[in-house]
């Protein structure tokens, strides 16, 4: 039995290979064909652009050309913030009169102008200096107010 096996597939090898062999040498015999009769076929090309003809420069000017000549350019969005303006603050009061009050006793004190207005956000009437665009010279007012008793407490506020 194992000898019939064996017989069997012995032959199936041998049938094979040559069937293989025959197939491979068919397959090169058309391929020399083939590549002796391949034939490549151009379109005619109307208008060929060639880098050869252009120096660097006139390719780099053509390119450039035509990148601005592809951007549209939107308006500049102008954002206009409003001025920031500095004062020194001295005192806050919830009634006006205490605030005028207030002014009355100390203007004399001062060579600076007092404003006395109510703040909506503190829900207060704050008393205040001529406010200013310069951080600077508000720091300078502050800092002389400071030197004398009744304005230890002044502070710069943002308007």
């Amino acid at each position: 039995m194992i000898r019939v096996i064996l017989v069997v597939l012995l032959e199936t090898i041998l049938v094979s290979c040559s069937a293989l062999k025959q197939a491979s040498s068919s397959s090169s015999n058309t391929n020399a064909v083939s590549d002796s009769q391949k034939v490549y076929v151009f379109d005619d090309i109307s208008e060929i652009d060639t880098i050869a003809d252009y120096s660097v420069s006139k390719v780099t000017e053509k390119v450039e050309h035509e990148v601005k000549d592809s951007i549209e350019l939107a308006p500049a969005k102008v954002h206009v913030f409003p001025a920031i303006q500095y004062a020194v603050q001295l005192g806050a009061f919830s009634n006006k009169q205490n605030a005028k009050r207030f002014v009355e006793l100390n203007q004399s004190k001062l060579e600076l102008p007092l404003n006395v207005n109510w703040n909506e956000r503190v829900k207060l009437f704050v008393v205040r200096t001529k406010s200013s665009p310069n951080r600077t010279e508000t720091e300078k007012i502050k800092d002389s107010l400071r030197l004398k008793n009744s304005f230890r407490d002044a502070f710069i506020v943002i308007e």
